[in-house]
């Protein structure tokens, strides 16, 4: 893209005027929406967590898996899902992701989204300055504004200063070739569909095209839209082999109330508001798109019908700047393919129901939260997360919650739920979050794949937390942080883990695990402070010995017993293996044995292993309430209150 624009950069396009006239035309609703999602503060709340019964099945798939997959008794999850989708190069990519708990609705792909040359009988617009000419059937110029009403190809070239291409051709299909155009129009679209069955724009090989609008648009009385560059009543496909600039000064860039579907093509799109966005379907299939917005990069939004509102991603190269969620469905998002570059002032990829990222690279370099859905697949992937809340995060209503005195979750007064689901299968997850580094509030199964996180350096957090289990049956985990919340790997896992306790540790202390000759198994290096530091999955063995060191010191050593073992002293009331509620950890700390057992201090002592009682009697009356101690100040706990949790489910209202 550097090639074609010499682009300007501009910090989400957010300006004092642009700013100005967004906020204006928004109003409240825009501005509640962002005092909401920046002044949740996070309430934490003395929870316990534990697993549930797993049963293991053998599992298979494209992605690289080791050892057998897990499934929850609580729902079916042996489901297996076959899945053919065409590929930009027109062939076949063939999808199996086994033992999941969903399914889901792929976009078919059409032939007639690909390139073809205009036909001879086409007609052609050529924009002059202050004026248009047709020569052709099917069109019609008046002065600054030329209207297509007839179906047919259209070849459009030449600048216009201040003018609009309609297409109103009832239930007609339009095609548009955009050869060198040059089109602004400062009260309105500059592309404008009113009607059309569906409407194709191909961008021309070696062609530059740039559009742009006004900060203000004339609107009819009671209306607030059009409101893009490109605006569409009707399906609206974009191909060819050009280049694309849009300039959106009023708000979004291009925008179907239909399907919009990306066939292929160069973009740079700079907007005060969306960039991409399809109601019913948001789909790209190939082509490198350069975004700078300050609201959301690509998003679909319509929740209201089954199998619609999906964000769908095959192939193409992403680089996006934006102000609010980077990518973004109120349904679905299947990412199969692409490389992404992302900064986002929220989140970064969110769907409210299943987001799935297959076969992709993933660098997402400044977030609120990284990766956030229902549910959360991540298979065959390159991901790397940089979030100032959750890196990635698995929350959101998606069905009953499982609620009991033992999976409360933590982050807030809030139910586990047994749908909300982390997949980590094949491919390499690296997060740095200053909240939870990986966080459901149900399950996380790791099948495969080599995970690393840095996770808090606060004790409000850990760099997992989970509301039930988190079964791991291959692959390699590294995780490091604070301990005041500290979750292992569940005792139904099929690998081994060695939890080490450190104590206090600055930012690239070096942490070692060494076998009972002094052989090396593995070590770490973690990017923060921390005071733990989870291994898994590095071919321990039951019966062996292990040591661990941090920064040369010898913090002790363990004899693997169970799916997680700990070395030195940890803290925390989470579940799993980190204290309260969960075996090893304690409140706040304790002692710990050889085998990994803690003993709790003042006397708590687990009542039966799993449960442990949380200090001055607090007990929870109900199974689902806990009160926290009168002296609790939970901005303490969770340090800045901007980095409190949030439900997982958001809702955009179509305008």
């Amino acid at each position: 893209m550097a090639g074609i624009f010499k682009r300007v950069e501009k910090k989400y396009l957010l300006n004092d005027e642009k700013r100005k006239a967004l906020v204006e035309r928004l109003g409240d609703r825009m501005m509640k929406k962002r005092i909401l999602a920046l002044s949740m503060a996070g309430i934490m709340v003395f929870g316990t967590a534990c697993g549930s019964t797993v049963s293991a099945s053998d599992g298979s798939g494209t992605a690289q898996k080791r050892g057998s997959s897990a499934q929850k008794t609580v729902s079916a999850a042996d489901d297996t899902e076959d899945v053919d989708t065409t590929s930009s190069d027109g062939n076949t990519a063939d999808i199996t992701l086994s033992n999941r708990s969903y399914s889901l609705t792929y976009p078919e792909y059409k032939d007639n989204y690909d390139y073809r040359e205009a036909k001879e009988d086409a007609t052609f617009i050529t924009l002059s300055g202050s004026s248009i000419s047709v020569s052709g059937s099917g069109a019609q110029a008046d002065a600054t504004t030329v209207t297509i009403t007839q179906k047919g190809d259209y070849v459009i070239s030449g600048s216009l200063d201040d003018g609009q291409l309609i297409v109103d051709s009832g239930e007609e299909a339009v095609h548009l070739f955009l050869d060198g155009v040059s089109l602004s129009n400062d009260n309105g679209p500059a592309i404008y569909v009113k009607s059309a069955k569906n409407v194709y724009i191909s961008l021309e090989e070696g062609s530059v095209n740039s559009l742009s609008d006004g900060t203000e648009y004339e609107l009819e009385e009671g209306e607030d839209e059009p409101d893009a560059v490109i605006f569409s009543k009707a399906d609206l496909i974009i191909n060819g082999n050009g280049a694309l600039k849009i300039d959106a000064n009023y708000a979004c860039g291009i925008r179907s109330k239909d399907d919009l579907v990306i066939r292929s093509g160069m973009y740079d799109i700079e907007s005060v508001d969306d960039a991409l966005k399809g109601k019913d379907l948001l789909a790209v299939y190939d082509g490198d798109i350069s975004i700078s917005c300050g609201g959301k990069g690509l998003v679909s939004t319509n929740s209201e019908e089954e199998g619609k509102g999906i964000v769908y991603v095959e192939n193409g190269n992403f680089k996006i700047h934006s102000g609010d969620d980077a990518m973004h469905s109120n349904t679905n998002i299947m990412i199969l393919g692409g490389d992404f570059d992302i900064e986002s002032q929220d989140d970064g990829i969110h769907a409210d129901n299943v987001c799935l990222v297959y076969n992709s690279s993933v660098d997402i370099s400044k977030s609120y939260e990284g990766i956030e859905g229902s549910i959360v697949d991540l298979t065959g992937s390159s991901i790397s997360v940089v979030a100032d809340d959750d890196g990635i995060n698995a929350a959101g209503d998606t069905g009953e919650a499982e609620t009991s005195q033992a999976n409360m979750g933590r982050g807030g007064f809030m139910d586990a739920n047994a749908d909300n689901i982390i997949y980590i299968d094949g491919g390499s997850v690296y997060v740095n979050a200053k909240g939870d580094g990986i966080d459901s509030n149900g399950y996380i199964y790791i099948y495969g794949g080599d995970t690393v996180v840095d996770g808090p350096e606060n004790d409000g957090n850990g760099f997992f937390d989970y509301g039930i289990d988190c079964v791991m049956s291959g692959g390699t985990v590294i995780a490091a942080g604070s301990s005041g919340m500290l979750q292992s790997i569940g005792e139904s896992s099929d690998v081994y883990a060695v939890v080490a306790g450190t104590g206090s540790q600055k930012a690239g202390t070096e942490v070692v695990i060494s076998d009972e000759d002094g052989n090396e198994v593995v070590s770490y290096t973690p990017s923060k402070s921390y005071s733990a530091v989870l291994f898994a999955g590095f071919d321990f063995t039951k019966g062996s010995s292990y040591t661990a060191s941090a920064g040369g010191t010898n913090l002790g050593s363990v004899t693997i017993s169970g799916a997680s073992n700990t070395i030195g002293t940890v803290g925390g009331f989470g579940g799993g293996r980190g204290g309260f509620g969960g075996g090893r950890g304690g409140w706040g700390g304790g002692s710990v044995s050889q085998n990994g057992a803690m003993t709790p201090p003042d006397g708590n002592m687990p009542g039966n292993g799993r449960q442990m009682m949380p200090p001055d009697g607090r007990i929870p009356d109900n199974g689902q309430d806990m009160m926290p101690p009168e002296d609790f100040d939970p901005s303490k706990l969770r340090g800045d209150p901007q980095n409190g949790r949030r439900s997982g489910k958001k809702q955009e209202t179509e305008l």
